[in-house]
């Protein structure tokens, strides 16, 4: 019967897919664009497909996504990002390393009870502290006189799967957020250790120091330029419109991006930064950030990109 429901599916439970739905006796003229791989689905069937299409009701569908997390770490946005539709292009703009010489980070931690605060920045922070803790013959015990501060719930949550409990935490993770936190704790005159990245910004110690602290920072983990294996491919596909956002979770990913892809256009991709001292670096380096969460964490930095997007796809209906 030329009037039976049918429709095509093209590229299937991936972002990809598009379905066009129509009656036999017109369906090859307008599934003429479809492209392969794909499935026919004929019958009664197809009038179904309203009250189950979830899939293709996903807020990033069909939208591609590129990250620049370092490839270890950009799991769990990959899946955020994936499980709402989008097709997640990863390109690692940093690559995290051990040091070659770790003298001073293990003078650092012969001296711990000279420390009155540890404030960790990141979670890499804590993997490399810890592991030098424990090559020197030490465990947690030998923090157990220093009050420890980290700078957001992931790091957080990183030293309590090795048994040790945060005193600090900011209403707001970032930098800002410790030096404004900390105003109200009595660290005048305190000794504060910061385990950080090679590159880490410099607004923290400055602003700790401004408040009095003695401040000691120390380098546990190199922050690297990734190879940028994609390089070619990525710009290309910018260069062609393909990505529709571009997501920053660091200022080093912002600046490793630049480092690598140069001067060029963006096309009419938005950017996400996870926050202000990311999108800051963003604008030093000549790029508009579009997308920036109150919540500067993975997870509200994926609600915020669905939340401008639908609020978007909304207003243009």
């Amino acid at each position: 019967n030329r009037n039976t429901p049918c429709a095509v599916i093209s590229w299937g439970t991936t972002p990809a897919q598009k379905v066009t739905e129509g009656v036999l006796g017109e369906i090859v003229e307008k599934a003429k664009m479809a492209k392969p791989p794909g499935i026919i689905v004929i019958g009664e069937v197809v009038s179904l497909r309203e009250k189950l299409n979830w899939f293709e009701k996903r807020p990033l569908l069909g939208k591609k996504v590129l990250t620049t997390r370092p490839a270890m770490q950009a799991k769990n946005l990959v899946r955020l990002l994936e499980d709402q539709g989008a097709e997640v292009i990863e390109f690692p703009t940093i690559k995290i390393s051990s040091l070659n010489d770790y003298q001073k980070l293990d003078l650092a931690i012969e001296r711990l009870v000279d420390y009155d605060w540890i404030i960790f920045t990141s979670p890499n922070g804590v993997d490399h502290f810890w592991q030098r803790l424990k090559m020197k013959g030490r465990d947690a015990r030998s923090l157990s006189r220093l009050k420890i501060g980290a700078i957001g719930p992931k790091t957080a949550l990183k030293l309590e799967n090795i048994g040790i409990m945060v005193d600090f935490l900011p209403d707001e993770y970032s930098s800002r957020g410790i030096i404004r936190r900390l105003r109200n704790f009595k660290i005048k005159g305190k000794k504060i250790l910061l385990p950080r990245a090679d590159i880490a910004p410099s607004s923290l110690p400055e602003g700790l120091k401004k408040l009095g602290a003695r401040v000691e920072e120390v380098v546990a983990y190199r922050n690297q330029l990734s190879g940028g294996e994609s390089l070619v491919t990525v710009r290309n596909r910018l260069k062609d419109g393909e990505i529709n956002i571009i997501v920053f979770t660091s200022s080093s990913s912002v600046s490793n991006f630049v480092k690598l892809m140069g001067a060029i256009d963006l096309g009419n991709a938005e950017v996400a930064c996870i926050g202000p001292i990311t999108a800051s670096e963003a604008e030093k380096a000549g790029i508009k950030p579009d997308i920036v969460p109150a919540d500067y964490t993975i997870e509200g930095l994926v609600e915020k990109i669905i939340n401008v997007l639908s609020k978007r796809a909304i207003e243009k209906t």
